[in-house]
């Protein structure tokens, strides 16, 4: 993993905070969700009417984020961060739980927030909106890959994969069950389980 110096003090020494982009600025966010058209040379403005309406079609793909776009992506990342703050694995308490439950001591993990430890963010519109296309864009445009390898932990050698997203579409007939597989089955494949 990547680690960056992380200004906010709640997190400044939890590693897979760490292990995220850091805080973006707005500028930053607007260039990492635009989606501009190609730039067009003389050549292509002296090809033929009808190939230059063929490449119309790639209007349809612009897409230049408004003020509400950098605050849902604020609020997406913000959620992000802070369900982080209270599973840093270099807090005792946190490696603890961790190793009971992996040596079938427990069989479910402590509650380790008392605030609950958890954010859901809501995105709604119409379809065709591009609710989709944001969060695509998010993910893969900057977080990027979705694991990261954490090789050292508290100075030992390790090796601690950080899943840090995975895409889930829900259709508004699924069950939890079939939530459930739809995470843990890309979860297991990233994980090579």
């Amino acid at each position: 993993a990547t680690y960056h110096e992380e200004p906010e003090p709640r997190f400044s020494n939890n590693m897979l905070v760490k292990a995220l982009p850091p805080l973006p600025t707005d500028e930053e966010i607007f260039n990492s969700l635009v989606v501009m058209p190609r730039e067009r040379d003389a050549a292509f403005r002296a090809a033929p009417l009808y190939h230059r309406l063929d490449a119309l079609s790639e209007l349809q793909d612009i897409f230049v984020p408004f003020p509400r776009h950098i605050d849902a992506f604020r609020s997406i990342f913000g959620a992000m961060r802070s369900c982080y703050a209270d599973r840093d694995p270099q807090n005792p308490v946190v490696m603890s739980t961790i190793m009971r439950a992996m040596s079938g001591r427990i069989a479910t993990l402590d509650r380790l927030s008392q605030s609950g430890g958890g954010n859901g963010i809501v995105l709604s519109g119409c379809t065709g909106v591009g609710k989709t296309s944001f969060v695509d864009r998010f993910l893969h445009n900057f977080l990027g890959a979705p694991v990261v390898y954490h090789t050292t932990l508290n100075g030992r050698h390790c090796r601690w994969p950080q899943i840090k997203w995975i895409r889930v579409q829900a259709p508004s007939t699924a069950s939890p069950a079939w939530l459930a597989d739809s995470v843990a089955g890309p979860g297991d494949a990233l994980l090579g389980t």
